[in-house]
């Protein structure tokens, strides 16, 4: 994976995204600022398991002192793009790794790319507006027609989030909404109806999603799954940054 900036980012976004990976590694902003070639292995106590974070060959891993000491010596003949592969944690260290999540690609977008547009589709039969508290039914609808996983991926869920919906025909087909997370980062979770895939819905719903975030002065995130073509075609559609790559390894109890 090699981050591209497919719509850049300004230099502020660029801190406030650091800041925040500063605090989930446990590392000072200034050091996560400044790319290393190679990796550099940081004492969190606070972390139960192992967290990863790559851009291109600047590879940041967070673990507890005893994770580290247990690690050391093999990390030292690895390749930076190994690191992300759960393959490499599961034949290394087969007795500390637990489950794993990822390896995930993180997305960036702070101000609306010009060259967004509506779908193929006629203008008049569609509709995107803000979901609100009375539109749950209707939320709970489009929830049980996801899988149980894409369900929980997508964290479809408008309790708490700044949401909106597109409606095809009166029909809610698709979802996007966001949290507040620190350092002006809105994280993004968008699903789509699995009868109206292919239609460009969720690209529709996460452009009003990211220019809710962008109004709001935040840098929206969008995550997925390396190996999620779709969700990745989609990030690259809507012009995000592909800013780095992560994978979390749990606690093998």
């Amino acid at each position: 994976m090699t981050p591209r900036d497919v719509h850049p980012l300004k230099q502020l976004s660029r801190d406030g995204i650091l800041a925040f990976w500063a605090e989930e590694l446990g590392v000072n902003v200034p050091e996560l600022q400044s790319p290393h070639l190679g990796v550099t292995i940081t004492n969190n106590s606070t972390n139960p398991g192992i967290t990863v974070f790559r851009r291109d060959n600047d590879v940041r891993i967070s673990a507890s002192r005893a994770k580290i000491e247990r690690m050391r010596d093999e990390l030292r003949h690895t390749k930076t793009s190994d690191f992300c592969l759960p393959e490499f944690w599961r034949t290394a260290f087969p007795d500390i790794s637990g489950t794993m999540n990822g390896p995930t690609l993180y997305y960036y977008v702070d101000s609306v790319p010009k060259t967004w547009t509506l779908p193929p589709t006629s203008r008049s039969l569609l509709l995107v507006r803000g979901l609100a508290a009375s539109d749950l039914k209707i939320c709970a609808a489009l929830a049980q027609a996801l899988p149980r996983e894409e369900r929980e991926s997508s964290g479809f869920d408008t309790l708490g989030r700044y949401a909106w919906g597109v409606f095809a025909r009166g029909k809610l087909v698709a979802f996007a909404g966001y949290d507040a997370w620190p350092n002006r980062v809105a994280h993004i979770g968008i699903a789509t109806h699995p009868e109206h895939r292919g239609s460009k819905f969720g690209q529709l719903a996460a452009q009003a999603a990211i220019r809710g975030a962008v109004s709001r002065r935040r840098i929206g995130q969008f995550c997925c799954l390396a190996n999620n073509a779709p969700a990745v075609g989609l990030a690259k559609a809507l012009g995000l940054t592909c800013f780095a790559e992560a994978l979390y390894i749990h606690h093998r109890e």
